[in-house]
């Protein structure tokens, strides 16, 4: 995603949220958000501050699309990555804050989101078909409850 997102590029978002491409002035935002994700999650390991910076602004970062998601006071809310891995295979990460209210709304718009971006990665590799997956905690039910469930574009059952 180019470093100013054209409007269309952004996820539809709940009101008073905002979405715009990560900067190196989020990553400690970014570390305690996906600590509070995992802290939903049994046995949860800790979060690494140096993978994460690799993602959003070190070299790993060259092949992701990605959009954060601040609320109108402007603290971080969520998060979502578009992972090109290879031509016919996209990674995709949603995090979205547990303690926030909007957070299924949230989730439905970076689900969203990442399915459009992923498109675009497979036109862009001239390829007909990638097969998306979901990089999600163990245990993280609530996360696993917002994804589409496959070929249809509608929440698992029993999500809300």
């Amino acid at each position: 995603m180019p470093e100013e997102t054209p409007p269309d590029r952004l996820p539809r978002l709940p009101e008073g949220h905002a979405g715009r491409v990560p900067a190196a002035s989020d990553l400690e935002a970014l570390v305690g958000l996906v600590d509070r994700r995992r802290a939903l999650t049994p046995g949860r390991g800790s979060v690494d501050p140096a993978a994460i910076a690799a993602e959003v602004v070190g070299l790993g970062s060259w092949t992701r699309r990605q959009v954060v998601v601040e609320d109108s006071a402007g603290s971080l809310r969520a998060w979502a990555s578009v992972h090109d891995r290879a031509a016919g295979r996209t990674d995709l990460r949603v995090v979205v804050d547990p303690d926030c209210a909007e957070r299924d709304a949230l989730a439905t718009g970076l689900f969203d989101w990442t399915e459009a971006a992923a498109r675009t990665i497979a036109d862009e590799r001239d390829v007909t078909e990638t097969r998306l997956e979901l990089l999600l905690d163990s245990g993280d039910e609530e996360l696993r409850g917002w994804a589409p469930r496959p070929g249809t574009g509608s929440p698992a059952p029993g999500s809300t």
